[in-house]
């Protein structure tokens, strides 16, 4: 990863500062997010089997190496567009909003820009992964039965809402809240290793995001398996099957991902956000 990583930041470097600044916040994104899901790819798998139990009681545990990694090739496809796309749309709209009087601009559009980007493409991938792990089947398979029996729309906007939502969320706390709890840790605590404050902060910025942005996971997913069409049927379907619990069914797998994917992400992006910009 660190040569990936180096490659890509080497590359990047030798481009007009001004005219490519997107490719280079798409560059970023794309790096970032590949090195998560090689992380990660095992918690999509239990935190989708623990919210398909809830509908499924008969959902098949994964228990083997391929049962943890089946969607991991989608996932892979689909995290070139999202995180490049959540980045650049950051970095775009920050600029713009940069000399804004207001505080809510540059706290609030930015993100929502990043959130709703980074949905366009995370919500059909994350919706064949679903099929995928639901029937056991192929990537291509879970496509072409999603297409045939549902539609390209379907496909494209299923839970549009619901992901936007959640990966807003998400991006204020890889892009914004990790950054600056690692920041005031360091100025708080002069001794301790950047290391130990970066992990520190994700925990913390990962539980915080986790706990606001979860229950739009839970309706994501009851849209994007079909179980349930519109945020109001999601969310009427899950109170019924178990009360408030049940918007956190999973809540434990996530918890991890995007701990460990805010650290992951927010590291990468700074070490080659100063790769590029070193003079």
């Amino acid at each position: 990863m660190v040569i990936i990583a180096c490659a890509i930041g080497i590359s990047l470097e030798a481009m007009d500062k001004k005219k490519h600044e997107k490719i280079k916040s798409f560059g970023v994104g794309v790096t970032a997010g590949t090195v998560e899901i090689l992380v990660n790819q095992q918690w999509v798998v239990i935190k989708n089997y623990l919210l398909e139990r809830r509908t499924n009681p008969n959902a098949k545990m994964p228990r083997t190496i391929k049962d943890f990694y089946r969607g991991f090739s989608a996932n892979m496809l689909g995290i070139v567009p999202t995180t490049g796309a959540q980045m650049m749309a950051y970095d775009i709209v920050s600029a713009m909003v940069d000399k804004e009087e207001s505080s809510i601009y540059k706290s609030l559009v930015p993100v929502v820009a990043s959130g709703f980007a980074g949905a366009i493409f995370a919500g059909p991938v994350e919706l064949v992964i679903i099929r995928q792990n639901k029937d056991q089947i192929p990537l291509l398979t879970a496509l072409k039965c999603t297409v045939q029996e549902q539609g390209v729309a379907k496909l494209l906007g299923r839970g549009f809402i619901a992901t936007a939502l959640r990966d807003t969320g998400f991006a204020k706390g890889m892009l914004e809240g990790h950054p600056w709890a690692k920041e005031k840790l360091i100025t708080a605590f002069p001794s301790m290793p950047s290391t130990a404050a970066s992990l520190i902060s994700g925990v913390v910025v990962g539980a915080f995001v986790v706990g606001i942005t979860h229950p739009f996971e839970t309706i994501k997913y009851k849209q994007q398996s079909f179980v349930a069409g519109s945020i109001a049927d999601a969310c009427r379907l899950t109170y019924q099957q178990g009360g408030f619990r049940a918007f956190f069914d999973g809540v434990t797998a996530r918890s991890t991902r995007v701990m460990s994917a805010i650290l992951v992400m927010s590291e990468t992006r700074e070490k080659l956000n100063n790769l590029i910009n070193k003079p």
